[in-house]
């Protein structure tokens, strides 16, 4: 079974802005950026994030994202890229994302949607466009939740 995922990127990230005040993004350092996704999943990828989040010199941060004083999503961002975020099955996936970008302090921005994702459309409306595409392949229906932004290396 496959099913496509988009790289899209945004050249108006301020469109994004309306969306994202709906949650609030909060950085964190790269070494602390395993402890709320670990949280969210029940899974200890504490050395994913600290790669992904790494080097805090080009702006690489750990991300949590609140709605209601609750952790929504969490993730990881850098150098104007977003690759890797986990949003709670119960959050607004749209909201955590443009949340997510507001940190990113760039006007544009690389990630990675399953083409199901929630927030594909407002991303589309918002001005990101399709860069690339590339396929996911799994023999288990679901393996890969459609509300998360995955890493393409790392999943």
């Amino acid at each position: 079974m496959s099913s496509s995922a988009p790289l899209v990127r945004s050249a108006h990230a301020g469109d994004v802005a309306g969306i994202a005040r709906i949650a609030a993004a909060n950085g964190q350092p790269p070494r602390d950026s395993g402890r709320d996704p670990r949280r969210l999943t029940g899974r200890d990828r504490s050395a994913d994030y600290l790669y992904w989040a790494e080097p805090a010199a080009a702006g690489g941060s750990g991300l949590v994202i609140e709605q209601d004083d609750e952790v929504i999503a969490a993730g990881a961002i850098r150098d104007g890229a977003l690759p890797h975020l986990v949003v709670s099955g119960t959050a607004d996936p749209a909201a955590a994302l443009f949340a997510a970008l507001s940190l990113s302090g760039t006007a544009s921005a690389r990630l990675c949607l399953p083409g199901p994702h929630p927030a594909l459309g407002a991303s589309l409306h918002a001005g990101f466009m399709i860069e690339d595409l590339a396929h996911y392949m799994s023999t288990t229906e679901g393996l890969m939740p459609t509300s998360d932004v995955p890493s393409p290396a790392l999943a």
